[in-house]
Order: C-alpha cells, then structure tokens, then sequence
C-alpha cells in the first residue's frame, strides 16, 4: 500500500503488518476507499459521494454496502483474481479470517 502512495487521513490508522490482527473499522474504511479510488477515481467520487468520509452508523452502513457491491462485480469480472469475500467480515474487518 505504501508503494501504490497511501496515507491515511486519520491519525490513529497507521499501516502496520498487524494493522488487521483485531478489528479496524477506521484502518478498513481508509484501505477500501484508497483502494478503490485508486482502480477507478470518477467512480469512487460518484459510489461514496454521500458516504465518504463516513460520520455515522448510517454512512458506515451505507460505505460497506457499496464496497460490497463493487467487490463483487470485481468477482464476477475477475472470478480467478478475486475469492469469495462474505460480506459480514466487513462489520467487523479484523483477526484471522479477514486477513
């Protein structure tokens, strides 16, 4: 991530080998975003426009469901490249089945 040119615009998220051991909501929040503005960023200002950055369970909800989708038209484009994700991990990004 550092090589691709990330930073995170929170404080207290800072890209470590163990950032997702536990739980990081922030950490996968700032990730995603980053991730997916990279691949295609008129896309991401349009899909996260009302969401991003989020400020309430209401705009978390909101970001998750349209990371969600995104990764899985990812999946159907690219079903060797990209593994099943369940969605839930996305509640709670962290520990050995996220990583």
């Amino acid at each position: 991530l550092k090589l691709l040119g990330f930073e995170s615009e929170e404080k207290d998220v800072s890209l470590s080998p163990d950032m997702f051991e536990h739980s990081n909501l922030k950490g996968f929040q700032q990730v995603m975003y980053f991730l997916l503005s990279s691949l295609d960023q008129e896309r991401s200002s349009n899909e996260f426009k009302y969401c991003w950055p989020p400020v309430d369970k209401k705009q978390e909800a909101e970001f998750r469901k349209k990371v969600n989708i995104w990764i899985k038209e990812l999946q159907r484009e690219h079903p060797e490249s990209f593994p099943y994700v369940n969605p839930a991990l996305f509640q709670m990004p962290g520990g050995r089945k996220f990583v």
